[in-house]
């Protein structure tokens, strides 16, 4: 029976490894059984949005749209946009950058930026 594991790495790539459970000699030839199934090497001037998407907003918000929670359920104090200034990728590096700047939205007022992102809806990889 193969076991599948999946690892999300910083750099923006995901690689998976199926394997047995059983420890398995590695063949010279290929020592490693990973392989990638998911990457983002950041090589382009701009965010590559079939990839990425935003989180926006401050807070948790329900189907209909109603504010549940604030601070995404954690107290995060930040206010999330899709603003260049606070995320953009530079010299092949994706960049968040945090803000202290004031904003404000229907359901409150904020003193800092950022920018949250995220695969789902574009990626998805089972067991991992």
């Amino acid at each position: 029976m193969k076991k599948w594991l999946a690892v999300a790495l910083g750099t923006g790539l995901v690689l998976s490894y199926a394997g047995t459970g059983h420890a398995e000699k590695a063949d010279k030839k290929d020592n490693t059984k990973w392989k990638m199934v998911w990457s983002d090497e950041f090589t382009k001037q701009q965010l590559d949005r079939t990839k990425w998407t935003y989180d926006t907003g401050n807070w948790i918000v329900d189907q209909n749209g109603s504010a549940i929670s604030p601070g995404w359920g954690n107290n995060e104090k930040q206010y999330y946009t899709d603003n260049k200034d606070n995320s953009f990728i530079r010299d092949g590096k994706l960049v968040i950058r945090a803000k202290e700047e004031k904003t404000t939205d229907s359901l409150g007022s904020y003193d800092y930026t950022s920018a949250k992102l995220k695969t789902k809806g574009l990626f998805s990889k089972t067991y991992g």
